[in-house]
């Protein structure tokens, strides 16, 4: 019989400015060139809004609001310095993760709801 201690979970925290709508992502940003914050959250969600937290600091560091409507999906390079998107109106958009801040982009246009994903080497585009 193997032996296991059990741990407590922390406690919830509430992080600041949520979206206004379902959030459809978490993922960490990990630390980069850019930024050598390890506690850096982004966050997408359907009231088409990519965030960044500083789950450290308990803070809201960017907020960038997408004109594409919904955002369904994000994923972080290996490296932390790009942001990839799916939206509901079929477009991905990367960004570039640049002092704590997001800047704009490119737009691809598949015309079908996408979900982005991040294997190493390259982002695919799934056909949801």
């Amino acid at each position: 019989m193997s032996s296991q201690t059990a741990t407590t979970p922390p406690e919830p925290q509430a992080l600041p400015s949520p979206p206004s709508d379902g959030i459809t992502c978490l993922k960490y940003i990990p630390p980069s060139s850019s930024t050598s914050m390890s506690s850096l959250l982004a966050c997408s969600s359907w009231d088409g809004t990519i965030r960044i937290y500083d789950t450290k600091a308990m803070s809201n560091v960017c907020i960038q609001t997408m004109d594409s409507g919904p955002v369904l999906s994000l994923a972080v390079d290996g490296s932390g310095d790009r942001i990839f998107t799916g939206g509901l109106d079929g477009s991905g958009k990367s960004m570039t993760v640049l002092n704590v801040c997001v800047c704009f982009f490119s737009l691809y246009n598949t015309g079908m709801y996408i979900c982005v994903t991040y294997n190493q080497e390259f982002f695919v585009l799934f056909p949801k």
